[in-house]
């Protein structure tokens, strides 16, 4: 997030801020007075970078700033206006995944912080976006989809959508809490229940909870 940015870099973040902060890159354009034609080009792979006068004009609408060394504190690094910067894993949520270990980030979503705090979510540490692999959870989730993990929210709410390890692979999956049982619910009914014995500690060391599913994106 810190350093100076290329092209290459500015295009992915007003590609991602244009389906997040915006409906569409038209709607981005019409709404900061810049025109689209120059906007598509760039967002596109143009090589020739927005000038300062239509970049300054995002900037503007956003709430955002030309940064320089010792304007702001690293604490509002995530922060662009009205907005909360959440990062997406580099791990997936589906068969064959892996353990996350690092905390590799692979890019950031925008979220109305108003909308955030609404839903009881306030701290950027504790947020985490995953895409999901497989089927197993359609039709509420369906493959590729992007979903919200509030990394704090660890306590079993029976019947609600968590992220969660299973031995080796990371899955998002309901939970259902029963005396004595863990039960592990894909939504697909052609996928059978797991059951952990919530007595058993072989059990519960082979299964922990990354967080609660608490928003989830599409792309059509």
């Amino acid at each position: 997030m810190h350093g100076m940015k290329t092209n290459d870099e500015i295009r992915e973040r007003l590609k991602v801020i244009a389906h997040t902060a915006f409906n569409s890159v038209n709607d981005m354009a019409i709404k900061t007075g810049v025109e689209q034609r120059s906007l598509d080009k760039f967002l596109k792979g143009d090589s020739v970078g927005l000038n300062t006068k239509t970049f300054m004009k995002i900037l503007e609408y956003l709430g955002g700033q030309i940064v320089l060394p010792g304007d702001i504190p690293p604490s509002v690094g995530n922060n662009i206006g009205d907005y909360t910067l959440v990062p997406k894993a580099k791990a997936k949520l589906g068969p064959r995944s892996n353990i996350l270990t690092d905390g590799e980030s692979v890019g950031f979503y925008a979220f109305k912080n108003d909308f955030l705090l609404a839903i009881g979510l306030n701290s950027i540490d504790d947020l985490r976006l995953f895409d999901v692999l497989g089927t197993s959870m359609v039709p509420t989730i369906q493959d590729r989809d992007t979903v919200l993990i509030a990394l704090k929210d660890k306590d079993i709410i029976s019947g609600q959508i968590y992220a969660i390890r299973v031995e080796d692979e990371i899955q998002v999956k309901r939970i259902i809490r029963t005396p004595g049982q863990i039960i592990i619910r894909s939504d697909n009914r052609d996928f059978e229940d797991y059951v952990v014995n919530a007595t058993d500690e072989a059990h519960l060391d082979a299964f922990g909870i990354i967080g609660r599913v608490r928003w989830q994106g599409r792309i059509y």
